[in-house]
């Protein structure tokens, strides 16, 4: 996770602008005792129940990032990030996976969620394991 973690806090960092905050975050929600990510589970198990603006990515591989495009988030590499030959997207991936060690049974997109942190755009995923419900948020902050 100590991986991930430095790759999503680089490219936010290398990805931000003059006036505004990028903040990537990749957590499990489930049982996790803070109370943003209560308050995220409460806010996805709502918008799932209601399936507002909600949607289960069925290619999730290809179709995570697509909202704006993977370059809006992961465009500039930090000079001392090494991706070992893949893209920004795909090491973001084998991260995932590799912490989640198993295949999602299920990854969701909703629409606007992460407009309760107060950020001005946001792409935010999650996925469901037999371990938990693990939350990929991108977030600009101004």
């Amino acid at each position: 996770m100590k991986d991930l973690k430095h790759f999503l806090n680089s490219f936010a960092k290398v990805n931000s602008h003059e006036y505004v905050v990028n903040e990537y975050t990749f957590d499990l929600v489930t049982n996790n005792s803070k109370e943003v990510f209560k308050e995220a589970l409460d806010k996805y198990m709502k918008y799932k129940e209601q399936n507002q603006n909600f949607k289960e990515l069925t290619n999730w591989r290809n179709e995570i990032l697509s909202k704006y495009d993977e370059g809006y988030w992961l465009g500039k590499t930090p000079v001392t990030f090494d991706l070992q030959g893949l893209s920004p997207k795909e090491y973001l991936i084998e991260s995932i996976l590799e912490i989640l060690q198993e295949q999602p049974y299920k990854v969701n997109s909703i629409e606007g969620f992460g407009t309760f942190l107060c950020s001005v755009c946001t792409e935010d995923y999650f996925f469901e394991t037999t371990k938990g419900i693990y939350w990929l948020s991108f977030n600009v902050y101004d």
